[in-house]
């Protein structure tokens, strides 16, 4: 789902939760929660806030996920979630970023979150 969701949020650009929910037929509950948990991992930027709207667009972390396939997207997910849980969950992305650039020595990813 959260794959399905960043390869179609690539090809719109930009959008909001509810938009995706219209190009994608998902339930309008797991979209929402699936874009809450995919801002925690670093995978989508919030361009614009208003309240409660947003509209997202991939970040270039994501970006780089989308690039690598489903196995590499899967193990960074698994250990994005490992460190939001070893954070307390304060909706902080430093510590997930830096897990995700830890879990993956030897490949870019340090250069894409902090370029």
């Amino acid at each position: 789902m959260i794959l399905e969701l960043l390869k179609a949020l690539r090809g719109v650009g930009m959008a909001s939760p509810g938009d995706m929910v219209a190009v994608t037929g998902m339930p309008r509950y797991l979209v929402l929660s699936a874009f809450k948990f995919m801002e925690e991992l670093g995978l989508v930027d919030a361009v614009y806030s208003k309240g409660s709207h947003r509209i997202y667009r991939v970040s270039r972390l994501g970006e780089h996920l989308l690039d690598l396939g489903l196995d590499d997207l899967r193990l960074i997910i698994e250990e994005g979630l490992n460190a939001i849980e070893a954070h307390g969950g304060d909706g902080s992305t430093t510590g997930t970023q830096a897990m995700v650039t830890q879990g993956n020595a030897g490949q870019e990813e340090a250069a894409v979150i902090e370029g």
